[in-house]
């Protein structure tokens, strides 16, 4: 006897092929794309709420609080250097090249899946209110003082805190900036803008 292939069998055949066949791409593009690696950096309250950083007025002497987390998802134990840049400059995109002053320097080994916390205290403890622009010349950051020069004009108020994560290369035996997710280079920075406003009474 002949065999028969009804039409629909043939559909049902087919269609289960088609989904194995599919689903064996899938598993082969899973398997052969390899991890992407990342590092992330955040601002969180001392209450651990995120902190929103671009809605902040600071009153001159008073203390801002808050924590920086840096969490390590590239695969391997790594060494960094956090940089806190304290500037006015409102053209401000990337940390290389800002116009700025380091106030303040942490060095972490963070674990594979592990994350370091920095805890920061900051207030602008010097500043001189101009008609046309504000003249920051010190910061107090964890209870040490320094020297700074920043303006800002009067109409905006605006200064940063910049912070930036430098990672250290044993192959150039030095700290980085940009570290790789496996497929791109990438720099981690995070800021903090405020609005400085004079003591009260003033």
């Amino acid at each position: 006897m002949p065999l028969r292939f009804e039409v629909e069998d043939f559909a049902l055949t087919f269609s289960l092929l088609s989904t194995i066949l599919v689903l064996s791409f899938l598993g082969f593009q899973i398997m052969s794309t390899p991890r992407r690696s990342y590092i992330a950096i955040y601002a969180i309250s001392k209450e651990g709420k995120v902190f929103t950083s671009n809605e902040t007025i600071l009153r001159l002497g008073d203390g801002m609080k808050f924590m920086i987390v840096v969490e390590n998802h590239l695969g391997r134990p790594i060494n960094v250097k956090l940089l806190t840049i304290f500037t006015g400059d409102l053209n401000f995109t990337s940390p290389e090249g800002c116009k700025g002053s380091i106030v303040n320097e942490q060095v972490f080994t963070i674990d594979d899946k592990g994350r370091s916390v920095a805890e920061m205290e900051f207030s602008v403890t010097k500043a001189i209110f101009g008609q046309n622009s504000i003249t920051v010349e010190q910061v107090d950051v964890n209870s040490f003082n320094h020297e700074v020069m920043a303006k800002s004009p009067s109409s905006n108020q605006t200064f940063r805190l910049i912070f930036y994560l430098l990672i250290w290369s044993d192959d150039e035996g030095r700290y980085v900036t940009k570290w790789n997710d496996g497929i791109n280079d990438h720099t981690s920075w995070l800021q903090i803008w405020f609005e400085l406003v004079p003591e009260a009474g003033e």
